[in-house]
């Protein structure tokens, strides 16, 4: 397992809950685990190499538009 750590936008007018980034992120296969850092915007996450890519998962942030 490797671990990445992706910035996230914030919203001032839309609170994103920590639970709804960490839904979008496990909807790929590989995800070990996923720590959201609201006060940072940090999204940290945990991942098998040999199934998904940093890649991928920036694709499916960028996908809900949150990086």
């Amino acid at each position: 397992m490797e671990i990445e750590k992706f910035h996230f936008k914030t919203f001032n007018n839309i609170a994103i809950q920590p639970q709804d980034i960490e839904n979008v992120i496990y909807e790929l296969d590989g995800i070990g685990s996923v720590a959201v850092s609201t006060r940072d915007h940090i999204i940290t996450v945990e991942y098998d190499e040999n199934i998904v890519t940093p890649a991928e998962v920036r694709a499916k942030l960028d996908e809900y538009r949150l990086v």
